[in-house]
């Protein structure tokens, strides 16, 4: 693999993971909003709060991070040549 698909394929990951970060939260935004709201006022006001929902975001992020690696590793499959030989027989 070249550099340059690496770097395509490191942007996708991180893309998609932030996407689904962003997800995440606008979907705990909708169902629970006090709750989401009552999260960022501790955030605001709490140390120790925000050092647990810091690390709950981290912690969801590196989880989307691999889930978003296995997409690009089915999308890479999908485009490759292997998949369209397989295919074609």
């Amino acid at each position: 693999m070249t550099k340059s698909k690496k770097s395509q394929r490191m942007i996708m990951i991180l893309a998609l993971s932030a996407i689904q970060v962003m997800i995440l939260s606008i979907l705990y935004r909708i169902i629970n909003p006090k709750e989401f709201v009552s999260m960022i006022y501790q955030v605001s006001t709490n140390n120790t709060m925000r050092f647990v929902i810091i690390f709950v975001i981290l912690f969801t992020f590196i989880a989307s991070m691999i889930s978003s690696s296995l997409l690009v590793s089915v999308f890479d499959f999908l485009r490759s040549d292997l998949f369209k030989k397989g295919s074609s027989k």
